[in-house]
């Protein structure tokens, strides 16, 4: 139902001990092993694909699993430190980047199913959305994201959730 972009060389999603019992630590890295990139830690409802695709890594991941209610929000505890510098590799080099690292949240009721890649898809309807934009915390918050409908009659048929150490992860950055 769960998964993390975890694989041989990215270990940046592991559990560890949070406030209330386990939780995920998400970390941000980066990788100098065959391939130099950024590489975010996620947790998201789905799976991820062992095909390695570091140009467009949002194609390695799919999400949403099935899921037929209808809630209102998202809660959840969390605690964010951004790093020191936001970082991307570029011609090769880990080189600066002006601002600072967010954290990201987001949960979205679907109907239908396909490759979903958080972006539309043929066959999937996006019924409601929920997003969190996540800065440094000074510890543990309880945070709750309301889901804002554009489809109240069709029934969902998945749900997408999707935790990430940086926000532009997706890019290659953080």
């Amino acid at each position: 139902y769960w998964s993390t972009a975890n694989n041989f060389f990215v270990q940046g999603t592991h559990p560890v001990d949070g406030p209330n019992g386990l939780c995920a630590e998400m970390v941000t890295k980066k990788v100098d092993f065959v391939y130099r990139t950024i590489a975010a830690g996620a947790v998201f409802t789905g799976n991820f694909s062992t095909y390695i695709n570091l140009d467009n890594p949002k194609q390695m991941t799919f999400f949403g699993s099935r899921f037929v209610q209808r809630p209102k929000s998202m809660t959840f505890k969390m605690s964010y430190k951004a790093g020191d510098q936001l970082q991307k590799v570029e011609n090769g080099k880990f080189v600066d980047v002006t601002g600072k690292d967010q954290g990201q949240a987001w949960i979205e009721l679907l109907e239908g199913y396909g490759d979903y890649h958080g972006e539309p898809v043929n066959g999937v309807k996006v019924l409601g959305r929920g997003e969190l934009t996540i800065d440094d915390t000074n510890g543990w918050i309880e945070v709750t994201v309301p889901i804002n409908y554009t489809d109240m009659i069709t029934p969902p048929t998945h749900i997408a959730i999707v935790f990430t150490s940086s926000i532009r992860g997706d890019y290659l950055e953080g």
